[in-house]
């Protein structure tokens, strides 16, 4: 849908050459709890869900991208492209999610055990299997415990509510 809207932009609107956007982009979890794709794709790509189509952080104040901002969503690549189910600690989170909610759900049960028996491979590729159109409404709450704690235990900068900006 966005790359259609910058396709329109530029072919029917030459006179723009930016588009600004705050990312708050969200799913609902059991009706209630807001889930941030940008956070979810953070932990899937590097990538901020805008940000894989070429947005980058931006200083209104300045009219212009964020430095800081951009050397931080930079260093989510970086840490995304190397982190492992270990470095994550995310079997740690799945065992404290388990034991605190009483869960018993089965697909839970075996992505933990999948990740205890795994843990040198990389943390994207777990998240990629439980992130899923198919088990999000079953484990959306799951996902977002330990999403939220992998985000801060591994020194990602969280952007969400940041603006963004693309330049045509």
């Amino acid at each position: 849908m966005i790359k259609i809207m910058i396709k329109f932009i530029k072919k029917y609107f030459k006179h723009i050459n930016a588009v600004q956007l705050v990312d708050h982009s969200y799913i609902l979890c059991n009706s209630k709890l807001h889930i941030y794709l940008g956070n979810m794709m953070v932990l899937k790509t590097g990538h901020t869900f805008y940000g894989r189509e070429g947005f980058r952080p931006y200083e209104p104040d300045n009219k212009q991208e964020s430095k800081e901002l951009n050397i931080a969503y930079n260093n989510n690549i970086k840490i995304m492209d190397k982190l492992t189910i270990e470095q994550s600690n995310v079997c740690k989170y799945m065992y404290k999610y388990i034991n605190k909610t009483k869960n018993k759900n089965k697909n839970i049960n075996i992505i933990y055990e999948y990740a205890v028996k795994h843990p040198d491979i990389k943390f994207t590729k777990l998240f990629n299997k439980i992130f899923t159109r198919e088990l999000f409404d079953e484990l959306c709450d799951f996902i977002n415990y330990i999403s939220l704690k992998v985000i801060s235990h591994s020194g990602l900068t969280n952007f969400n509510n940041k603006k963004f900006i693309l330049y045509l």
